[in-house]
């Protein structure tokens, strides 16, 4: 806890204390409540590994987080803990013929469409949650085999970078800003539709075919993720004595059957769409989120606002 030190005493304080505010709504000071007891609530965003199953699969890619130089000693155990933690995905039939770039969508579709839990916490309005992933990295042996050479040398080449205090040397994931607002405009209907358009396109490379089916599979997961958030919605209202809530639930059921997958037309619509894309943006990366920004929400959110 942060501490604040007195001539006379130490005065622990709490980290709700921290950020204190008044005449809340019932409504965000329930959420706000709910967000302070990260030790009690049963919902704490805590990594979820999935992998392919193989014994070989790697699901913690430590290059990804050498940029902190005290955790070395930690490194490779992080990456046994979580394999050795990890819920085995069921993998479609032929998913070791596809190129990885395939391999991965697929994966990320199953997860999505089977694995990653659907909740929604009592009084929200726009929801999603559970993107603190550890995927698969969905390589064969042979590539599994390559990549453990290439780690290690890395790691060699990394501790004489730390040796000499150079300290941050790693390629951390996310430090960008997804292009949200065509998210927004589009709806991931309209990316999956520029996506086929590569496949039609007979000058398409192979690469850029593979890419191509790669986004489509991806996009018709939010839709897939999308509807287990409208069925838990239409769950909950069912079960609902409040009238207001059930009415909120009802709502929310409709706009995630409609975002992100067309395009946004309302307020509520775009938060709940760019929330959505930003969480499985984090998800996809198996970072979540300090590096990943939502960018100037104040410019291309205002056109729903207004």
């Amino acid at each position: 806890m942060p501490m604040s030190a007195t001539p006379d005493s130490v005065c622990v304080v709490a980290p709700s204390q921290l950020w204190s505010a008044r005449n809340l709504s019932p409504r965000v000071q329930r959420l706000r409540d709910e967000y302070w007891s990260f030790y009690e609530r049963p919902f704490t965003n805590e990594v979820r590994a999935y992998t392919t199953g193989t014994p070989w699969d790697v699901v913690y890619s430590i290059w990804n987080w050498t940029n902190v130089p005290e955790v070395e000693l930690f490194q490779p155990g992080y990456r046994s803990y979580l394999l050795a933690a990890a819920t085995p995905v069921t993998l479609p039939a032929g998913f070791w013929r596809e190129p990885l770039v395939v391999r991965k969508a697929l994966f990320f579709r199953e997860v999505l469409r089977r694995y990653l839990p659907v909740q929604i916490l009592e009084g929200e309005l726009v929801v999603g949650g559970q993107f603190n992933t550890a995927l698969s990295r969905c390589l064969n042996k042979a590539e599994a085999e390559a990549r453990d050479r290439a780690e290690q040398a890395f790691l060699k080449e990394w501790r004489v970078l730390n040796s000499h205090g150079v300290g941050n040397c790693g390629a951390v994931p996310g430090h960008l800003v997804p292009d949200y607002p065509k998210a927004l405009r589009l709806g991931w209907k309209g990316i999956a539709d520029e996506a086929r358009a590569v496949l039609a396109d007979p000058t398409a490379t192979r690469e850029q075919r593979d890419l191509a089916r790669a986004i489509v599979i991806c996009a018709e997961a939010v839709r897939d993720l999308s509807e287990r958030y409208a069925a838990e919605a239409e769950r909950l209202a069912a079960a609902e004595d409040d009238s207001q809530r059930r009415a909120e639930l009802i709502e929310i059921a409709r706009i995630v059957r409609k975002v992100p997958w067309l395009p946004a037309e309302t307020f509520p619509e775009a938060l709940q769409a760019l929330w959505t894309t930003h969480m499985l943006v984090m998800a996809a990366e198996s970072y979540p989120g300090p590096g990943v920004s939502p960018g100037r929400v104040d410019q291309y959110l205002y056109p729903y606002y207004r």
